[in-house]
């Protein structure tokens, strides 16, 4: 954390830094600044997105996870000095968002959200803190495994005024063309195009996406 202000006050920016799990988080990202730059992984860049407010500053990331899924979808990926170096000629790119109401409420998506494998799989994966450089790894075994094992569900789905009921192992709601353990699960898909991905799985695909998962 210190070597990375110390690399952007030697680029000549005035930083003032604040944690996520700040309680003046929200409150900070309204305060007038020339950028708001967010240092992390998906979860970082989620968590902070999740509480900026129209009008804000405008948001640069410095990919510091492992899959970088938000990151690599505008080419944000390399040296980390370089990044910085490059900030003053950044491009600016519009980001849409999702939102998802469930029983847990209301809540914005910015890479994907979605039922079945991909969310039982990964679940754990996360939860138990595995080590950078074997999250993906470990990801995609997790999601081998699941894929195996996993039941379909059969599910109501309307999409553009159009209800179908499938049986499907995995729905996502894409934003990004690469998901979880940096798959690429919707080809083309850009924060900023105005639309959703719908990624599905039916069961007789399964062999193929066990394939597929021994080598992305």
């Amino acid at each position: 954390e210190r070597e990375l202000v110390e690399l952007l006050r030697d680029a000549r920016h005035d930083v003032s830094r604040v944690a996520t799990d700040d309680p003046q988080l929200a409150h900070r990202m309204v305060e007038k600044v020339d950028l708001l730059l967010i240092a992390g992984g998906d979860g970082t860049v989620a968590t902070v997105l999740e509480k900026v407010e129209g009008g804000s500053a405008p948001i640069g990331i410095l990919p510091l996870g492992t899959a970088n899924n938000l990151a690599r979808t505008f080419g944000i990926e390399g040296d980390i000095e370089e990044l910085i170096e490059g900030l003053a000629d950044g491009e600016l790119a519009p980001v849409d968002f999702g939102i998802a109401d469930g029983p847990w409420g209301r809540t914005r998506f910015f890479e994907s959200a979605g039922f079945g494998a991909l969310a039982e799989g990964l679940g754990p994966v996360n939860a138990a803190r595995v080590p950078s450089a074997e999250k993906i790894p470990s990801g995609r075994r997790a999601l081998r495994e699941t894929f195996g094992r996993m039941e379909p569900a059969l599910l109501q789905v309307t999409i553009d005024g159009e209800r179908q009921d499938e049986r499907l192992l995995m729905l996502e709601l894409a934003r990004v063309d690469t998901l979880g353990p940096r798959l690429c699960l919707a080809p083309g898909a850009t924060p900023g195009d105005g639309t959703i991905h719908v990624v599905t799985l039916a069961p007789e695909a399964r062999e193929d996406m066990l394939r597929w998962l021994e080598d992305p």
